[in-house]
């Protein structure tokens, strides 16, 4: 629980100041750069994927349809951290069905 707590209190933080994309870009980009440097830590990048998915979610209702679809473009369609992460050998919690749980967050992203 208390980590659920944190994540949402750094999700709603980006959007302290309204809902700007240069801010939530910004956030995305630290995050993803956390993804990066976690090594083969599972639980803090279980972590930072819900972080990032909890973003994404608030993302979706803040933004304007065309930023949050440049957002979305950043996360999935161009080469990144993540693409890096899906490619990677599949971690335990990931087997354990954890990553379903973070991605549950985002918006048009159903995992059944």
């Amino acid at each position: 629980m208390p980590n659920e707590i944190c994540q949402k209190a750094l999700a709603e933080s980006v959007f302290i100041h309204g809902p700007r994309p240069v801010d939530v870009t910004r956030a995305v980009f630290r995050v993803l750069h956390s993804i990066a440097t976690s090594g083969q830590q599972d639980e803090l990048i279980k972590d930072h994927l819900a972080i990032l998915a909890r973003i994404l979610k608030a993302s979706s209702t803040a933004l304007p349809s065309s930023d949050f679809n440049t957002l979305k473009e950043i996360l999935f369609v161009n080469p990144s951290i993540l693409n890096g992460l899906m490619m990677a050998p599949v971690p335990q919690l990931v087997q354990e069905g954890e990553f379903k749980y973070s991605l549950k967050f985002v918006p048009h992203f159903n995992i059944v």
